[in-house]
């Protein structure tokens, strides 16, 4: 490395770029405390998944950390200098692996070797910030769904499109407000009259034929003789007095007589 210009205090990364398991993390943990012995443990990095960056990180055999998202699962470990996102670029004719991120020294060779403006407990709290604010590996929150393009959005993003969203809802509503209030000035015009309170409101309709059909049948009732009664086919009045038909009265009177 330091012949290739590099430096003497810059990290490697040592490749674990397979699905490690916890049994073979003890091969891998020996690499890198081999390496240590040569370059100094704070030289030393790995590359891997999840998983056994996760583990180097957790037993200190490794200081610096390059993790792929293959083989992690969907997590990101948040001590990692580098994420290698899956997706690819074309430079020159050369497929590349895109890297990503949210540190100022990721071991990189040039980096400045002048005094931080920031205490290291203050740019960890600026990187959760970020890490806050875009999500885990600066990738977006699943929780707040994707955008267009399919990318998990951000808090910003997030809001935005409920705030989208929000507006969309107040049209709508206003909208129906509007529709609704036709439909009540057209039914109050139509009807003229107040209507029954639920739950007769349910019967109003068959109540209100009915009435009608009665009253109509009230009218025509005393137009219709009764049996015995009225105008006979002759012409001739069909009264009892008429037609020669005794009362109860005049017969008792007749049976007494005699």
């Amino acid at each position: 490395m330091l012949r290739c210009g590099g430096r003497a205090d810059r990290p490697i990364y040592f490749s674990a770029d397979f699905d490690a398991t916890p049994q073979q993390q003890v091969a891998i943990d020996a690499y890198l405390d081999g390496a240590a012995s040569v370059i100094g443990r704070s030289n030393v990095g790995i590359y891997g998944g999840y998983w056994p960056v996760s583990r180097a990180l957790d037993g200190g055999t490794a200081t610096w950390a390059w993790q792929t998202v293959a083989w992690s699962g969907g997590r990101v470990d948040p001590r990692i200098a580098i994420f290698q996102n899956g997706e690819q670029v074309t430079i020159d004719g050369v497929e590349c692996d895109v890297n990503q991120t949210d540190r100022m020294d990721f071991g990189q060779w040039d980096v400045e070797t002048e005094e931080p403006d920031l205490t290291p407990e203050q740019d960890a709290a600026l990187r959760d910030i970020q890490i806050q604010l875009r999500g885990p590996g600066l990738n977006g929150w699943p929780q707040l769904g994707t955008d267009a393009q399919g990318r998990n959005r951000t808090v910003v993003d997030g809001l935005a499109a409920a705030l989208a969203r929000i507006d969309e809802l107040r049209t709508e509503i206003s909208d129906l407000e509007a529709t609704t209030a036709e439909l009540k000035a057209e039914l109050d015009r139509v009807s003229g009259k107040q209507h029954w309170p639920f739950p007769f409101s349910l019967v109003e309709g068959p109540a209100t034929a009915f009435a009608d059909q009665l009253a109509k049948l009230e009218q025509l009732l005393p137009d219709v003789p009764l049996p015995g009664w009225g105008t006979g086919p002759n012409g001739h009045s069909n009264s009892p007095a008429a037609s020669g038909q005794a009362s109860a009265g005049s017969v008792s009177k007749a049976v007494s007589d005699n």
